[in-house]
C-alpha cells in the first residue's frame, strides 16, 4: 500500500480532523474517500472557486449559455 506525505496548515489539518471525526471518520479515511471519487468520476467532487475553474467545469458540462446573436450576447453582458 502507498503512503502519501501532504504539508498543510495546522489549523486546517486540525479542522479537518473535528469535520472528518463528525463523520465517524479519520483523516486518511476522509482522503481515501476523495481519492476514489475523484477515480471515479473523473473530475473533482466540487467546483473549485476560480472563474477559470468554473467556467471549465460549464464548459465541460455543457451548462454554458449560448445566443443567437452577436447582439443577443452583448444585451446579456449590459443586462449584467
Amino acid at each position: 500500500m502507498a503512503q502519501i506525505n501532504i504539508k498543510l496548515d495546522d489549523d486546517l489539518k486540525k479542522e479537518a480532523q473535528q469535520v472528518f471525526s463528525e463523520m465517524e471518520m479519520d483523516v486518511s479515511t476522509g482522503v481515501r474517500v476523495f481519492l476514489k471519487q475523484v477515480v471515479r468520476t473523473g473530475q473533482l467532487p466540487f467546483i473549485p472557486k476560480s472563474d477559470t475553474a468554473q467556467a471549465i467545469y460549464e464548459a465541460e458540462n455543457l451548462e454554458m449559455e449560448s445566443y443567437d446573436t452577436v447582439d443577443e450576447w452583448w444585451q446579456r453582458l449590459n443586462d449584467e
